[in-house]
Order: structure tokens, then C-alpha cells, then sequence
């Protein structure tokens, strides 16, 4: 990938495509990023029946003034960043902000003269691009969560493909800490990366972990904080073309269990040892479109290969647990690797523990499959409707 191309696409990364807000006292536009062949576009309507003044003012970082060249309405701006608005009862105006070959990120913060209520001013802000108008297809849905302080995400390197995130604070400006999780295709933990959150960030996530090979996986993102996230696939083209698309992320997606803690001890009852039932499990709302959850169980670390234990899938997308020692009303039951249809539990050799994961995926369609399909089946059956991942895992060492 060209340094062009990830110059523009990381000041997409930091876009916010779209925003409607209401002012009162001032607004923060949480992500602005100018340069790089685009340029932010501030809509603002007086509905008021008085006259209005105020002024916008570009920042970078924590609170920090911005320190690059930039242009109001296409004419360059000397001195400091900002400008005053000025709009006429009723009046509409558009503010086209411009920056320099490079890309650079930050926010923009505008504030009225006088106190005003919530509904007397209208503030839209979206981006254009401004270079060749074949350069960039932009088909982007889903731009930015509302804020949270966990989410989780789908990430791919392979070819000409690669995934990109961006972050900005909300309503902190100190220091804080963001865990970034980096997991595989199999639901493995690959490595953990402690992030020191100064202000705006965007980067792809294949330059923070390194990744220079093909690699499918997801990211599981947690900060002390509330921030806004916005998530990016980018795919390059050819004739200096490239295509993004969002990748929404699933807001607090997690899959927990009162018979398991994360990295605990799996329960002899659940194994074949004891009794052998599933254990109870319950999990949170869907991204939207989700039309079934599918459930699997596996055991990473059996002789010769992975080992299924457990298949469940075309479970209805508004189910949001399972009580032990049973599956949902409609739910099918795929065939697991002991020979049959349900749950089998935890039965590794003597020796060390292992890990048993599960997996439940949310999709955007039910799966054409019958009973008993295999994993191999249902892995097939899913490519291209996974809208989200979250695992959970425990471990089990045979008395």
C-alpha cells in the first residue's frame, strides 16, 4: 500500500462521515481530520428568530491549539485556528475547512457569544473529498459508535486489505489506559497491547501488532474511559483506486457464564467426569442485522487436532441465554466430534489442563443446514455473515 493511500485513508479513519447535533452553551465535533485531499464541511442553521454569533476553534490532542496550515472556504488562514460565525435570524451557512497535503487529526470546538437553548441551533458536519474524483469509492455505512468503553471488531490483513480504527476522547481530556486485544481466526488470544491515550488516534491494526502476513481475526478494546470508535476496511485497487467500507463494531458484544469465570476452572459437572451438562450462558444484544446466534465449543488443545465438543446454531436473535443442560426452542444441534448430536463435555487425557473455548458468532442470516451438519459444514455455511465474534474460556484438568 502506497504512503498516499494510507495518508488519505488514515484521515478517513478519523472521519466522522455525518453528525446532526443541537447546540446549547458550545459543541464538541469529536473527530475532525483535514489534509490529505479532504476537507470537513460545517453546516450550521440560526433557527432562531434573533440574530446569532459565536466562534469555532480547531484543536488537537488533549485541549491543545491546532499548529498546521488550514483554509476557511478555500482561502488560506494566517495566525490563529478559528473563525467567527455570524448568522442572520433563520440563516443557513457552510463552512468548507481545509488543511495541507498531510493528514492530520483533532476536533472542532464551537461556542455561542450568549447562552441559547437546546433546539435554536442546527449543526451538521460531514467530509468531501477533494482530489481526482475516481481516487476514492466511498460507500461507508456505519462511520461511529455512540461512546462506550468496550468494544469488539472484525480485523483482516490479507493482500490489498487491511483494517483501520480511530479513536476520539469524550468528555475527558486526561491521560487514560486502553487495552487492545488482538485475537486470531480460532479465537486465541495472539497479544495484548497497553495503549497510553493522549488524544486522537487512528492507525491500522496491523502496523500496531506487527502483522506483515494474511491474518483474519478480531479485536476486543476496552479503555478506562468513554471514547468514540470508528472502524475502517480499507481495500486498494488497481489504478490508485481504493475502496472502504465500514466494519461497525459491536458495542460491549460479551458471552459470560455464572458457572465459569473468564480463564477459570470448567466444573467437573460439566465434564465427563460428572455430569455432563452444558453450563448456563447468557450474552448481550447483537450488532444490528443480526438474524441467529451460532455457539461452538472446542478444545484447541486435544491430540492431533482441535476437538469439537459442542454445535449449536440457527439460534433465534432475540434468545439471549441458555440454562443449563439445554439449548433454545428451534435451535439445531450440529454433530460434534464424539459422534453425536448435543453437548460433550470436557474429557482431555491425563495431564496438563486445556482450554476449551466458546465461540458464539452473531449473523446476519439463519444457516441453510440441517441437524447434525459437521463444523466443517457450518464454518462454510457462515463465510460472509459474521457480524460479530466473542468468545469465552475456561479450563479443565482430568482427575
Amino acid at each position: 500500500m502506497s504512503l498516499a493511500v494510507r495518508s488519505w485513508s488514515l484521515m478517513v479513519l478519523a472521519a466522522l462521515i455525518s453528525s446532526a447535533v443541537a447546540l446549547a452553551d458550545g459543541v464538541t465535533i469529536p473527530q475532525l481530520a483535514l489534509g490529505g485531499g479532504y476537507e470537513g464541511i460545517l453546516i450550521v442553521q440560526n433557527r432562531t428568530g434573533a440574530a446569532w454569533a459565536g466562534r469555532a476553534q480547531l484543536k488537537r490532542g488533549n485541549d491543545q491549539d491546532w499548529d498546521s496550515p488550514w483554509s476557511l472556504n478555500g482561502e488560506a488562514q494566517p495566525g490563529e485556528a478559528g473563525f467567527q460565525l455570524q448568522l442572520a435570524a433563520g440563516e443557513t451557512k457552510k463552512y468548507v475547512i481545509g488543511g495541507d497535503p498531510s493528514a492530520r487529526a483533532g476536533y472542532l470546538v464551537l461556542a455561542g457569544d450568549g447562552a441559547l437553548d437546546s433546539d435554536d441551533l442546527m449543526i451538521s458536519f460531514f467530509y468531501n473529498f477533494s482530489g481526482a474524483s475516481d481516487g476514492l469509492q466511498d460507500s461507508t455505512g456505519v462511520s461511529v459508535l455512540p461512546p462506550g468503553n468496550r468494544f469488539a471488531f472484525p480485523v483482516e490483513k490479507k493482500g490489498t486489505v487491511d483494517t483501520g480504527y480511530a479513536f476520539a476522547p469524550h468528555g475527558v481530556l486526561e491521560k487514560f489506559q486502553i487495552s487492545v486485544q488482538l485475537f486470531d481466526a480460532d479465537g486465541e488470544l495472539v497479544e495484548t497491547r497497553v495503549l497510553e491515550f493522549e488524544g486522537h488516534l487512528a492507525e491500522f491494526f496491523s502496523q500496531r501488532f506487527g502483522i506483515s502476513g494474511d491474518f483474519v481475526g478480531h479485536i476486543v478494546l476496552q479503555a478506562d474511559e468513554s471514547l468514540f470508535l470508528t472502524v475502517l476496511r480499507l481495500e486498494s485497487q488497481a489504478g490508485g483506486k481504493f475502496q472502504l467500507t465500514s466494519t461497525p463494531p459491536q458495542s460491549r458484544l460479551q458471552l459470560l457464564s455464572p458457572d465459569l469465570h473468564p480463564g477459570g476452572a470448567v466444573a467437573a459437572r460439566f465434564a465427563c467426569d460428572g455430569e455432563d451438562l452444558s453450563p448456563a450462558l447468557t450474552w448481550s444484544a447483537g450488532p444490528p442485522g443480526t438474524e441467529s446466534w451460532t455457539l461452538i465449543m472446542e478444545d484447541p488443545d486435544a491430540p492431533g487436532a482441535t476437538w469439537v465438543h459442542w454445535i449449536v446454531f440457527d439460534i433465534d436473535p432475540g434468545i439471549r441465554m441458555m440454562l443449563e443442560g439445554t439449548v433454545p426452542v428451534g435451535a439445531k444441534l450440529g454433530r460434534q466430534d464424539f459422534g453425536r448430536n448435543g453437548w460433550g463435555g470436557p474429557c482431555p487425557p491425563p495431564g496438563p489442563a486445556h482450554r476449551y473455548f466458546f465461540k458464539l458468532y452473531a449473523l446476519d442470516s439463519k444457516l441453510d443446514l440441517p441437524a447434525g451438519a459437521s463444523r466443517e459444514q457450518v464454518e462454510q455455511a457462515m463465510q460472509g455473515h459474521i457480524l460479530g465474534l466473542t468468545h469465552l474460556m475456561g479450563y479443565y484438568q482430568r482427575p
